[in-house]
C-alpha cells in the first residue's frame, strides 16, 4: 500500500511502512494488482522521473501523470514521456521510438498482460505500434481492442474517405464510418457498427445485419457465451434495443444494453426524462437515473444503481439487484458479482461513512476509498483496498 506524504519542504512515498527519497512533488502514483509493486512520477526540478519499485528512471522533460499504468497481474509497468519535443512509450523501462504525437492516453495492455498496443503520429501519418512493431501508415486511428484471449487485436483505422477495421493485420470491408469495434467474451466474433450509404449496419464476422438510422456508440454488449448480442439503434427518430438482429419497443433513449447466455435482454430506457430498467421484458419503476446495469457472470442474476434524485437537488442512490431495491444511500458504486453469480457486492456512501455491502448485509467500514471497486477470485473470496480508523488496510472477505 503505498500514498504520497510530505518530506521536509517536498514529497515522498510511503509504501508499507517504509518513506522514500524527498522530490520536489510527487505527481501520480500506482501500485500493481497484488500489491507488491509501486510505481510514481516524481518532479526533480523542471524534469521528471518515473521510480519503480525504489529505482529511479532516466530524466524526462516530463513523464505524463495519467499514463502510468501496470499490466493485469502487476507484472509490467508502461508510461508515456517526451523528451526534446519527441513523444514515446516507456515499456518495463525501454524507451520506444519517438513520435510527434501519441493518440492514446496511456499503452493498452492484453487482458493476459503480455501484449501491448498504442496509437501514435508522426509526420503527418498514423500508425498502431502492436508488440514494437508499427502498422502501416493511416490518416486516422482509433484506439487498439485486443480480444479476450489476447490473442488478437482489432481497432478502426482511415485512409482517405473510406474506413475499415483492421484485425490482426488485415484490413476489412471499407466503409463509410464505423465505430464500437468488440470481441465477443468467447473470441469468436468481432463486431462493429458500420455506415452504409445513409444507412448503419452491424457487421458480424463480415456479415452485415439490420438497417438503422443510427447505432449507439459503445452500446453493444455481448452474452457470457458470445452467441448473443445486443445495441441501441435509432429508427424514424426513436430508439430501440435490437437483440440479436429483432427490435424491441421504441423510447425516446436506449443507454445501456446486456444480455445474457439464454438471449434474455435488459436496457436501460428513458421517455420524458425519467429513466427505467426493463428486464426481460419487465420495467422497473421510474427514476431520475440508472447506470451500471449489469448480468452476473452466469447470466442468472442482474444488477444495477439507480439515481432517486440528481443534482442540482441532493443526490441520492440505491442498488437494486434482482430487482430488489437495497437501502437509499447518498452515492452507490457498480456491483460485482463473484464468478458463480452467488454473491454480489457493492461500495455504498450512508452518513458521510463508506460501506462494503455483500450480499445486503454491511460487512466493513471505510473512512477513505480509492476509485476502484471491490473484486471477486476465482475462489470467490472477496478483495478491496481502503483507509479504515487503524490506517489503509487490504481486506479479504472469505465467503
Amino acid at each position: 500500500l503505498a500514498m504520497s506524504v510530505r518530506h521536509g519542504n517536498g514529497q515522498a512515498v510511503w509504501f508499507d511502512g517504509r518513506v522514500g527519497p524527498r522530490y520536489d512533488r510527487i505527481r501520480a502514483l500506482a501500485v500493481a494488482p497484488g500489491g507488491r509493486h509501486y510505481a510514481y512520477i516524481a518532479q526533480k526540478g523542471e524534469r521528471s522521473v518515473v521510480v519503480r519499485d525504489g529505482c529511479e528512471s532516466p530524466a524526462y522533460d516530463e513523464a505524463l501523470a495519467w499514463s502510468l499504468n501496470y499490466s493485469p497481474g502487476g507484472r509490467r509497468l508502461t508510461y508515456l514521456a517526451h523528451r526534446n519535443l519527441r513523444f514515446f512509450a516507456v515499456i518495463d523501462g525501454h524507451e520506444g521510438r519517438g513520435y510527434d504525437v501519441l493518440v492514446s492516453e496511456k499503452v493498452q495492455f492484453s487482458p493476459n498482460g503480455w501484449r501491448c498496443a498504442y496509437a501514435a503520429r508522426r509526420d503527418g501519418m498514423w500508425y498502431m505500434v502492436i508488440d514494437g512493431h508499427e502498422s502501416p501508415a493511416y490518416d486516422g486511428l482509433g484506439l487498439p481492442v485486443f480480444s479476450p484471449d489476447s490473442e488478437h487485436v482489432a481497432y478502426r483505422a482511415r485512409r482517405g474517405d473510406v474506413v475499415f477495421a483492421v484485425v490482426d493485420g488485415q484490413e476489412c470491408d471499407p466503409y463509410l464510418d464505423l465505430h464500437s469495434v468488440s470481441f465477443s467474451p468467447d473470441t469468436q466474433r468481432l463486431a462493429y457498427a458500420a455506415r452504409v450509404g445513409d444507412k448503419w449496419t452491424l457487421v458480424r464476422n463480415g456479415t452485415r445485419s439490420g438497417q438503422y438510422q443510427y447505432i449507439a456508440p459503445d452500446s453493444l454488449s455481448y452474452s457470457s457465451d458470445g452467441l448473443h448480442c445486443a445495441f441501441a439503434a435509432k429508427i424514424s427518430g426513436r430508439w430501440h434495443p435490437v437483440a440479436d438482429d429483432e427490435v424491441g419497443p421504441a423510447y425516446d433513449a436506449v443507454e445501456q444494453t446486456a444480455i445474457n447466455s439464454e438471449g434474455r435482454l435488459a436496457y436501460v430506457a428513458r421517455e420524458g426524462g425519467r429513466a427505467v430498467a426493463v428486464i426481460g421484458g419487465a420495467r422497473s419503476r421510474e427514476y431520475a437515473d440508472i447506470a451500471g446495469l449489469r448480468y452476473s457472470p452466469d447470466g442468472s442474476r442482474h444488477a444495477y444503481r439507480a439515481s432517486l434524485s440528481i443534482p442540482p437537488e441532493q443526490p441520492t442512490q440505491q442498488m437494486v439487484i434482482d430487482g430488489e431495491a437495497g437501502p437509499v444511500c447518498e452515492w452507490v458504486r457498480p456491483a460485482v458479482f463473484s464468478p458463480d453469480g452467488r454473491h454480489v457486492a457493492y461500495l455504498a456512501r450512508v452518513n458521510g461513512r463508506t460501506q462494503l455491502i455483500v450480499d445486503g448485509e454491511k460487512r466493513l467500514t471505510f473512512t477513505w476509498v480509492p476509485p476502484t471497486d471491490p473484486a471477486f477470485d476465482d475462489e470467490g473470496n472477496l478483495f478491496y483496498v481502503g483507509a479504515r480508523f487503524c490506517g489503509i488496510q487490504r481486506v479479504m472477505v472469505a465467503q
